[in-house]
């Protein structure tokens, strides 16, 4: 009776029998990505669960949608709970917090708080604040019975999922970006969809969200067109979602460990941050706000436009390359240059990107700043 208000997209009398079957189907699904080409592409249950909380609060930017009216509707009577309130009550609200959902255990076999990361001690101040919040999570997720709700629309998950996944197998997307980084390791990729469609992509980090899932490249991707409120969600295969995207997500994982590595060097070049006029700092800082992110951004973005000039006719490259700028990542033209004529043309003196990486921190240290003493 709890749930009577929300009808959910098949009988209630089916649903456990549908769960078993449908639970058989994903665990096929999942397991034939993996074995094919380690990809999997779905709703993640955990970090599902903590946009579902935020949307209730209020808190994100959701596009309209049947989905959307799904999970209003069946949420309504946890509009209160103290993990909604709690996010309705934080006067911030940062995108990437879904990532949370990974710290947690396998859903619904292993309900439990897996590791509190120190990221987001830092972002809420404490490490008993995050911890709290994972744990009313987990009561949102047992007291509304969240699992139902995933549960009757993960045909939908799969099927949502399913042509992202066709089309990076088919056009050997992660094949290209394993090539050019020339290290082959055994690496499981995980394509979270955000089906609510409120935060965009970002990169996970899984060795700082979760270290259990060292190994996984996982990014969160949004599908971004606009739906009439009586339609669910629908992913357009654009270059853009299939290629740069990908690229650039898988990008920020793979150069993670090499940028740590090289901290010290990279804050070095810091006077190419301070060098920037205005106009192009007010521009970059509705993306990142100081050196060390903004060269974050600028090697993986330089890194997805080298990888277009590759394998995407001329003008796709182009057009990219003139979008990183006028968005302010200046610097991105001189590392692709690089990338293109120094480290591509000469893998066997560099046959890996790790053993290209000083070079970049050099060259734009020789024309920045060792130019200008």
């Amino acid at each position: 009776a709890k749930y009577s208000s929300f009808e959910l997209p098949f009988p209630p009398q089916i649903i456990p029998a549908m769960k078993t079957r449908l639970c058989f189907l994903f665990s096929l699904f999942t397991l034939s990505a993996i074995a094919q080409t380690e990809l999997t592409v779905g709703v993640h249950s955990g970090m599902e669960l903590f946009a579902v909380i935020h949307c209730m609060a209020g808190k994100t930017n959701t596009t309209p949608s049947q989905y959307l009216t799904d999970v209003k509707t069946y949420f309504k009577p946890y509009e209160n709970h103290p993990a909604v309130v709690a996010a309705r009550s934080r006067n911030w609200y940062y995108y990437d917090i879904h990532e949370l959902g990974f710290a947690l255990g396998n859903l619904p076999e292993h309900p439990v708080i897996e590791y509190i990361p120190a990221v987001w001690e830092r972002v809420m101040k404490s490490r008993d604040s995050v911890r709290v919040f994972m744990e009313q999570a987990l009561d949102f997720y047992q007291k509304s019975n969240f699992q139902q709700f995933y549960n009757a629309h993960q045909h939908q998950y799969v099927t949502w999922g399913q042509p992202i996944r066709e089309a990076i197998q088919k056009d050997q997307i992660i094949e290209k970006l394993e090539n050019f980084y020339g290290k082959k390791k055994s690496v499981k990729w995980y394509i979270a969809l955000d089906v609510l469609n409120a935060n965009g992509a970002h990169a996970v980090i899984p060795k700082i969200v979760n270290p259990a899932l060292e190994g996984m490249i996982i990014y969160q991707q949004g599908y971004w067109s606009a739906t009439k409120p009586d339609e669910y969600p629908r992913y357009k295969i654009t270059n853009f979602l299939k290629y740069d995207l990908t690229w650039h997500e898988g990008s920020h994982v793979l150069t993670n460990d090499l940028q740590k590595q090289y901290k010290k060097e990279i804050e070095e070049l810091n006077p190419l941050w301070e060098r920037l006029d205005d106009d192009v700092k007010e521009s970059l800082q509705r993306q990142v706000k100081d050196w060390p992110h903004c060269f974050d951004e600028t090697l993986v973005r330089a890194i997805s436009t080298a990888l277009q000039h590759q394998n995407l006719p001329p003008d796709k490259y182009e057009r990219s390359l003139c979008k990183e700028i006028a968005q302010g990542f200046v610097y991105v033209k001189e590392v692709e240059e690089m990338l293109m004529n120094e480290y591509l043309p000469n893998r066997r003196k560099y046959p890996d990107f790790e053993s290209f990486f000083p070079q970049i921190l050099a060259g734009l240290k020789k024309k920045y700043i060792a130019a200008k003493k």
